[in-house]
């Protein structure tokens, strides 16, 4: 992202990500797999997708790789926190203090209010929620499409959002920057 937009780098990747999956659809699924039953849902999961990993990619354009990592990985505590909410579940005692816990952890890191609170930590921040959502909806999708056509469309739409928000600033790619995005 220190050359490259972040929409390019993602359509880049994500362009990449669809290749290679697409002969494990042909040879092991088979294209009927891709068919979606709950439309909304995939709509909705791929809106959280392109979300989450607009954010990510956007964190690591300003702010360090460890830090960025660390606060992404809150994601499970959202994910406990709104199962209520969303799905319906119950959860104990015991995973509701693991969640204060972890998010204490989050603001350890985070430090709202403090002299180092940087407003662009709420970047990682938001992305870790926007991935709890992701995965809320993909766990209710589960129970009517397959896990291939959950993916495929996810990863397109961020794909083709991707290489439309690029289009205005698309610069030429050099080999290594390419094989950068690729891995």
């Amino acid at each position: 992202t220190a050359e490259y937009s972040v929409g390019q780098v993602l359509a880049i990747r994500q362009t990449c990500a669809l290749i290679a999956v697409l002969p494990y659809i042909h040879w092991v699924t088979g294209w009927p797999a891709l068919r979606v039953v709950n439309r909304a849902g995939v709509a909705l999961r791929s809106l959280f997708f392109i979300g989450t990993t607009w954010l990510i990619v956007s964190s690591f354009a300003v702010l360090p790789l460890p830090l960025v990592t660390a606060i992404a990985f809150s994601s499970p505590i959202f994910i406990v926190a709104l199962s209520t909410l969303v799905l319906g579940e119950r959860v104990g005692p015991r995973r509701w203090l693991a969640v204060m816990a972890g998010f204490t952890g989050v603001l350890v890191i985070v430090r709202p209010g403090g002299s180092a609170f940087e407003p662009v930590l709420i970047l990682p921040v938001l992305a870790a929620l926007s991935s709890g959502f992701r995965d809320l909806v993909t766990r209710r999708l589960a129970r009517t499409d397959t896990s291939i056509a959950i993916l495929f469309w996810s990863m397109l739409a961020v794909a083709v959002a991707s290489a439309f928000a690029a289009s205005a600033d698309w610069k030429p790619v050099t080999t290594g920057a390419a094989l950068a995005m690729m891995g």
